[in-house]
């Protein structure tokens, strides 16, 4: 999966660790992801829809990442095995 690009349409916020990165899924909140936004989207919250495009990574080849998130975000972030990395997200609606 590491290196392929996504693009997701309608994935439900279902947690903003922080203004980069969040938490995001399908509605019954089963499927979890998480998303470092390159650009952080203004008063984005938990419940708000988004369309992502990015590319999948391996959080243990991220450290140029995770060295620029709080520490909170960053030890979230280094605990998943993979995350997407969006070059855009948008809000829906």
């Amino acid at each position: 999966m590491h290196g392929r690009m996504v693009h997701a349409s309608n994935i439900k916020v279902l947690q903003v660790v922080d203004p980069s990165l969040i938490v995001a899924g399908g509605e019954t909140g089963q499927t979890r992801v998480y998303v470092h936004l390159q650009q952080p989207i203004e008063n984005l919250k938990v419940g708000d829809v988004v369309s992502i495009t990015g590319t999948v990574k391996k959080s243990s080849k991220a450290t140029d990442i995770t060295g620029g998130l709080s520490s909170t975000a960053s030890q979230t972030l280094n605990a998943q095995p993979f995350f997407i990395e969006a070059q855009s997200c948008e809000k829906s609606g």
